[in-house]
């Protein structure tokens, strides 16, 4: 039995996305180098060069909820780039993303692709409000 949970649908695939956009949003309207760009996201430089070149960052079914992912990325990359925004304002705006594709059973819908147990099973894990 393997035990995927849905967190790391997450980790793997919408943080990446997240993590892509807001570097592209720094680069290229904040005039943020890559080198900064990774020092504000806390990757290396390499993962910049990888999100800028669409190598990393670009999972496939969350492009369905890409409008709602791009604005709120772009808004953590704006509260970065001011600087003068506290650190949890920011973290708020970034897990948004995630409560928001909770809510929807945008994360269900992955998990269950990703954990062959669950495809026949009736799982709202991600959705469970006792479970967040």
């Amino acid at each position: 039995m393997v035990l995927r949970l849905p967190c790391e649908i997450v980790v793997r695939e919408i943080l990446p996305v997240l993590r892509a956009i807001i570097a592209r949003e720094l680069v290229e309207k904040h005039g943020y180098t890559q080198t900064r760009a990774a020092e504000a996201l806390g990757v290396s430089q390499a993962s910049i060069s990888h999100y800028l070149a669409l190598k990393r960052g670009k999972a496939a079914w969350v492009f369905s909820e890409a409008g709602e992912i791009a604005a709120k990325a772009a808004e953590a990359a704006r509260m970065l780039a001011e600087e003068s925004i506290d650190y949890q304002s920011i973290l708020r705006q970034i897990c948004e993303v995630c409560r928001s594709l909770r809510a929807k059973g945008v994360i269900c819908e992955a998990h269950k692709g990703s954990s062959p147990r669950l495809r026949n099973e009736e799982c709202k894990v991600c959705m469970d409000t006792e479970s967040r």
